[in-house]
């Protein structure tokens, strides 16, 4: 069972949350931490994938990665881009592009491909202070479709 229809039948089974659910299959397995469950959405505080097939990729094969992710996850409430890349921690780190900015803060989905993981949080920084990381609101199908998203963008390069 694919690790997406993993993950739909826990969200069935859970409360309302705070939760944390995980699911493996084969060399990937997703940890999804959620702030609340409703009857179409979630509260996604922490989406990571771990997989074996990122283990010891370069930079440039991680850079693959981002670019392939940047084009396909085009459904969230902003645009991902790969902003930074540091050689030697072998890390992409990816972000809106453009940010949400409001009268005082800035919100930003960031994602970080490294050789072991892929990872999604959303992020509030206000003008004065340190930025935090904040739960996002998602329908279960995008959720499924990010799961899916990340897999197969693990096991192409």
């Amino acid at each position: 069972m694919s690790i997406s229809k993993q993950l739909e039948q826990q969200l069935a089974a859970a409360g309302a949350g705070p939760v944390s659910l995980v699911a493996q299959e084969g060399d990937h397995s997703v940890l999804c931490e959620l702030a609340a469950i409703e009857s179409l959405g979630v509260s996604v505080r922490l989406l990571e994938l771990k997989s074996k097939k990122l283990d010891g990729k370069t930079s440039g094969e991680l850079r693959e990665i981002a670019d392939k992710l940047a084009s396909k996850v085009s459904y969230l409430l902003e645009a991902i881009a790969p902003v930074e890349v540091d050689d030697e921690s072998c890390t992409i780190q990816m972000r809106s592009t453009p940010p949400h900015r409001a009268e005082n803060a800035t919100s930003y989905y960031e994602v970080l491909v490294t050789a072991g993981a892929i990872s999604l949080r959303r992020y509030n920084k206000s003008r004065r202070a340190a930025r935090q990381a904040e739960a996002f609101d998602i329908t279960r199908q995008v959720l499924s479709r990010l799961v899916d998203d990340f897999c197969a963008a693990a096991a192409e390069v």
